[in-house]
């Protein structure tokens, strides 16, 4: 048997279809091998096509999409593992992986952390070129991290230009990565760097909508969205702060030292509310803030007790600012709307107790809409210069002989749609909205147009009341005096009232309009006095010629001792500095009687006569000397 197949092998051996037929099943297996390799290229191009897709639509930050690519697209190549880096400075940071180096899933509990240039990932991320080593028992570059494999291929993320990770794969076989390899490598990582673009891009929208870039606080909007999630879960208190009197700082020190303020007391409330309270800058200096209700009026102490801190300022000097703040309770309803109560807070508690903190009040609201219909149909009086703004004249009469010697011209005005308006409403909606420039100017015209109409005044002085924010005005005094000019009033006739608000911090304007008023021949008369903050320096320091005892005081005559020693002082005050002195609010003949008795020279009120339209005061001028309260006594 041995023999014939021996021979039967030298007779095969000699024939020549012999080795066609070996030759053909070596072109076989060849061909096998490439229909293998060709199917595996197929599939994994298959991956490539499906990431590419996945990349289209796929929602999420550059995390997310990291972990795609590590676990769906490099998990489905038969790579044994596979680690994504991401740059941050000279450091690359574990970011995503699969296999045995995170066998942890979706999280990293132990990041791999490699120097920019180290080992072959370190490599790829300084030259911005694939490295493949083929047997890592032959590259000194190669780092042993969890176990030794032999082969390597790193490819670096490129995104827009700049290198800003890498893709690395190990191998436990040498020499298993191929130039295929490489290519499909890059090719994931132009998709993957295109998409980690477009959403850095998105990123960076989101954080310029969301982040306010003076005071990297939130924007309004992105408060207000992530005020609502918080609120679907549960109740949430909103603080809503400004910084008092903020005009001033840039007044004083310019618009780039109040954005540096801006920034510092933003920083300081976020400090006070902590990682778990929400905190944006809304307006100009407008401040709110998200919190636990329990943590609310703590938070608030907090938050102004770090405002009202010293400041330090550029020029070595220091700035000591106060803050109003309003809170409001919200659960189980949008965030606008909380908002919106808690800015109505922190407007009643700035108009009312400034530099204190308050709470919503329904009330409180209620008053804040009758105000701006108050504001807007006072807006559209001015404008349309309505008659229906107009001036009444209370007389003043001489407590000695009972003589009529003057009035005060106080505005009025009846709303066709409102009715009639109290001025204490419509005068303080002027001053908050701006509109007392224009209400101020109206007034004095038609006050002077009335007095032009009275043929002979008698040697009265009328006086007309300017505010605050007028004679802080530069220029104020020499158009007030063309006004009068311009009317044909004697400046005898006139005498202008003003509170002591105006002269608190001695404005530099205000000290000089007053003195040029003065110095014109106007009269001044202090008003309110003893209820503001300066009353004895006002006196001092200015060129006033009377003052008016404010009705508070006059209404306690008689009844509460004390404000009947407040009169008396007033009285002999004024009597040694040579001030004349007039009682406002004299309601009863018991408290002009007992004002007469303490030596007050004049007095104003309802007892005397309330404010009158200008035909029923020209008729009071007609009956000087004498007016209709002469000779009455208590």
């Amino acid at each position: 048997m041995r023999g014939w197949g021996e021979e039967s092998r030298r007779k095969m051996a000699r024939n020549p279809y012999t080795f066609e037929f070996e030759a053909l099943l070596a072109r076989c297996a060849e061909a096998e091998e490439r229909i293998v390799l060709l199917e595996t290229h197929t599939r994994e191009l298959g991956v490539i096509r499906r990431f590419a897709t996945a990349m289209l639509d796929v929602e999420g930050d550059v995390t997310t999409i990291l972990w795609h690519l590590a676990t769906e697209v490099m998990g489905a190549l038969d790579l044994e593992d596979c680690v994504i880096y991401l740059r941050e400075g000279d450091w690359l940071h574990q970011r995503a992986a699969f296999g045995p180096k995170n066998p942890d899933g979706a999280a990293v509990f132990q990041p791999i952390r490699i120097r920019v240039g180290e080992g072959v990932v370190g490599a790829a991320a300084a030259t911005g070129q694939p490295q493949m080593v083929d047997d890592t028992r032959l590259d000194p570059r190669y780092i042993v991290d969890d176990e030794m494999r032999l082969s390597e291929l790193a490819v670096p993320l490129v995104v827009d230009g700049v290198v800003e990770g890498v893709i690395d794969s190990e191998h436990s076989r040498p020499g298993f990565y191929t130039a295929w390899h490489v290519n499909l490598f890059s090719a994931l990582a132009s998709i993957a760097s295109a998409r980690i673009s477009r959403a850095s891009r998105s990123a960076e929208r989101r954080r310029l909508v969301d982040v306010d870039p003076l005071s990297g606080l939130l924007t309004r909007q992105a408060f207000l969205r992530r005020t609502g999630e918080a609120l679907a879960e549960g109740e949430v208190a909103v603080l809503f702060l400004d910084i008092d009197r903020f005009g001033m700082v840039n007044d004083a020190y310019g618009h780039a030292a109040g954005d540096r303020v801006l920034g510092e007391v933003g920083r300081r409330i976020a400090n006070e509310a902590g990682p778990g309270g929400l905190v944006a800058r809304t307006g100009a200096d407008d401040f709110v803030v998200a919190t636990h209700p329990d943590a609310a009026l703590s938070l608030a102490q907090r938050v102004r007790a770090a405002i009202s801190a010293p400041l330090a300022l550029p020029d070595g000097g220091e700035l000591t600012l106060s803050s109003s703040i309003g809170i409001a309770l919200g659960r189980a309803r949008g965030a606008e709307a909380v908002l919106n109560e808690a800015d109505i807070a922190f407007t009643e508690v700035k108009r009312m107790r400034p530099g204190e903190i308050g709470l919503f009040d329904p009330d409180a609201a209620s008053r804040l809409r009758g105000r701006w219909r108050i504001t807007s149909a006072l807006a559209r009086a001015l404008d349309a210069d309505s008659p229906a703004l107009d001036v009444h004249f209370q007389p003043i009469y001489s407590l000695a002989d009972g003589q009529l010697v003057g009035a005060e011209a106080l505005a009025r005005w009846t709303d066709p749609r409102l009715g009639p308006i109290s001025p204490a409403e419509f005068v303080t909606a002027a001053e908050e909205s701006g509109q007392i420039l224009a209400l101020g100017r109206l007034v004095r015209r038609r006050a002077f147009a009335h007095l032009r109409t009275i043929h002979d005044l008698c040697g009265l002085c009328v006086s007309v009341n300017i505010s605050a924010v007028e004679v802080r005005l530069e220029g104020f005094a020499d158009e007030l005096a063309a006004e009068v000019r311009d009317a044909g009033l004697p400046r005898s006739a006139l005498a202008l009232e003003l509170t002591e608000t105006a002269l608190v911090g001695g404005e530099a304007r205000a000290v000089a309009n007053l003195e040029a008023l003065a110095n014109a021949g106007f009269a001044l008369v202090l008003d309110d006095f003893g209820t503001g903050y300066a009353s004895m320096s006002s006196l001092v320091d200015h060129p006033f010629a009377s003052v008016k005892i404010d009705r508070q005081f006059v209404a306690g005559l008689g009844t509460r001792p004390k404000d009947t020693a407040v009169v008396r002082g007033i009285l002999s005050l004024a009597h040694a500095m040579g001030l004349s002195v007039t009682a406002e609010g004299v309601e009863t003949a018991e408290q002009a009687a007992q004002l007469r008795e303490l030596d007050c020279a004049r007095a104003q009120g309802w007892v005397f006569g309330r404010p009158m339209p200008v035909e029923r005061f020209a008729a009071l001028v007609a009956a000087c000397p004498a007016g209709p309260w002469a000779g009455r006594r208590g």
